[in-house]
């Protein structure tokens, strides 16, 4: 599943049906029916149940609860089915090989196309995914992270070197300026906490990229003289306009909200501007949810966040597992990259949200292993 998720749609939801029904059918076979739903399980059930609450008198049904019961089920998955370091890494493979098919499909396309077209490269998509730049600097603090914990000989070395060339390549073609400041301060985070070279080598490439972007693409250099100008930036401006929609539907439905995933289906009746922007989103994630979950769903949205930030700052005082130290470092990447993407985007679904709880998933169970590995020593 892992790897198909930069790939399709279809082969993604078929893996994350199979996987699910396996691993129902092997709890009925065995009659062992336990399922283990850590704290951060329970908030995300909460968040699950106030987004059921918000199809009430919707008019959009229960897509918005089909996309959060995806990625809630997948987080429960992965803390009940890894049972071992080997299958962690296993899944961070899947995640590495995954994105460099996509990071190879989208550099094609997109470079083959300019060459054809005699133009200059346009915004480079991969395949199935939505949230190209906050995908891949999210996969990157998770490879940063690993790789730095985690021994690795010449061959693994040059695969995970190689695929985070190629998504620093797609990142800076995918124009998208807010992630390549993320991926500068994830980096920075990782230095800072670690004192390690990965992140600071990842950095500089990035600023390599970018600066011989600077120097070669017209493209590139107008999206970053753009930052000094914000104010008169058409995306920002069509944000404000958009932000303010999002607080009229609150305000008109302040409890349950107009729907999830409504707020598309609601722009006419509150008036969004036409714009450059993807009005199926409010382009912030709080405001989003507030306008289509109302008040229960943003304040369920807001205690697993408040919940989950808390327990990776409690967990970097006691952990001692190389590996929980490394999923640690991701998850913090991970977190920083919905933090702030979240300010000009509402992302928080599909791709980006099911890699987000696989480094979750992925660090409470190596978490747990290192404990149990601590009392037997015991």
């Amino acid at each position: 599943m892992i790897v198909a998720i930069p790939l399709a749609e279809t082969p993604k939801t078929i893996c994350f049906v199979s996987a699910l029904v396996c691993w129902l059918v092997k709890m009925a076979i065995t009659r062992d029916i336990k399922i283990k739903i850590p704290r951060l399980g329970w908030f995300l059930l909460a968040w699950l149940g106030a987004t059921l609450l918000s199809t009430f008198n919707s008019e959009c049904g229960l897509k918005g609860v089909s996309d959060v019961l995806m990625y809630v089920s997948f987080f429960l998955l992965i803390v009940n089915v890894v049972d071992s370091e080997r299958r962690i890494i296993q899944l961070f493979w899947a995640v590495v090989i995954g994105i460099g098919i996509g990071d190879v499909a989208g550099l094609w396309k997109t470079i083959s196309e300019a060459v054809r077209m005699h133009t200059e490269i346009d915004r480079l998509y991969i395949l199935s995914l939505g949230a190209v730049a906050p995908y891949l600097v999210m996969v990157l603090s998770f490879m940063m992270g690993v790789a730095y914990h985690v021994r690795w000989d010449k061959r693994e070395w040059f695969l995970i070197g190689l695929v985070a060339l190629l998504s620093i390549a797609a990142l800076i073609f995918t124009y998208t300026r807010s992630m390549w400041i993320v991926l500068l301060l994830v980096s920075i985070i990782f230095v800072v906490l670690q004192r390690s070279w990965w992140p600071a080598i990842a950095a500089a490439v990035l600023i390599a990229g970018l600066g011989l972007g600077l120097a070669t693409s017209s493209v590139i250099r107008d999206r970053a003289h753009e930052l000094t100008k914000l104010q008169h930036d058409a995306s920002f401006e069509s944000r404000f306009g958009t932000w303010t929609g999002a607080l009229a539907m609150v305000q008109d439905r302040p409890l349950l909200g107009v729907g999830a995933k409504c707020f598309m289906a609601s722009r006419t009746k509150y008036q969004l501007p036409d714009g450059p922007l993807d009005l199926r989103q409010a382009h912030n994630q709080v405001l989003n949810v507030g306008a289509e979950t109302g008040m229960i769903g943003l304040a369920a949205f807001l205690a697993w966040i408040g919940y989950y930030t808390v327990f990776l700052f409690k967990l970097a005082w006691s952990t001692r597992s190389n590996l929980a130290k490394a999923l640690w470092l991701a998850a913090i990447g991970s977190l920083v990259t919905i933090l702030l993407h979240g300010m000009v985007d509402a992302s928080f679904g599909a791709e980006l949200a099911l890699l987000f709880m696989l480094i979750a998933g992925c660090l409470i169970v190596a978490q747990d292993l290192g404990s149990s590995r601590e009392e037997r020593a015991l």
